[in-house]
């Protein structure tokens, strides 16, 4: 059954089996002491995902806390105000203060595990990722997102018994 009509919110509720194979977009880099770098993912998203997860991993040898900022654009961007530009990765996640791309700057080592299950839609672009490292210190940063493609076709099985009302 053809379901490319149906609402993000509608396909969501499908068993997660019907949304096909999931893989990782991810990107990695390294920021000196008072530097600010940025990357951009080797993978490009589909048009129309789901991020299932997003692991973010960090190393800093600073004395401060330091900034990472997510987005989704077609280019490495080159300034903070490009990255600015960029769409947000997912919609009202970090700190709205800094931009809505800013996630809270880190101290010390560790990972942050979300599982948003956010439908996104920003065209076959790439994840970028920005570093700015505190003073005194240098950092490693890794980003990981879980994604798949929507599902546009269900088995018509799985809705046979179902008011199509409902649906």
């Amino acid at each position: 059954m053809n379901i490319s009509n149906w609402s993000d919110q509608k396909k969501m509720r499908l068993p997660e089996w019907l949304f096909g194979s999931r893989y990782v977009v991810s990107c990695e880099l390294q920021a000196a002491s008072n530097t600010t770098e940025f990357t951009i993912s080797e993978l490009v998203f589909p048009e129309a995902f789901v991020i299932w997860e997003l692991s973010i991993f960090w190393s800093w040898a600073a004395l401060a806390a330091s900034l990472v900022r997510l987005g989704v654009s077609d280019h490495i961007p080159t300034t903070a105000a490009e990255m600015s530009l960029s769409e947000p990765l997912i919609q009202g996640f970090g700190t709205q203060d800094d931009g809505p791309n800013d996630l809270h700057s880190y101290l010390y080592t560790g990972q942050e595990v979300i599982h948003p299950k956010t439908v996104n839609r920003p065209g076959a672009r790439h994840m970028v990722v920005q570093c700015t490292a505190a003073q005194g210190g240098a950092e490693s940063v890794r980003v990981a997102a879980v994604v798949s493609g929507l599902p546009t076709e269900i088995p018509e099985w799985l809705i046979s018994g179902v008011d199509k009302s409902l649906l």
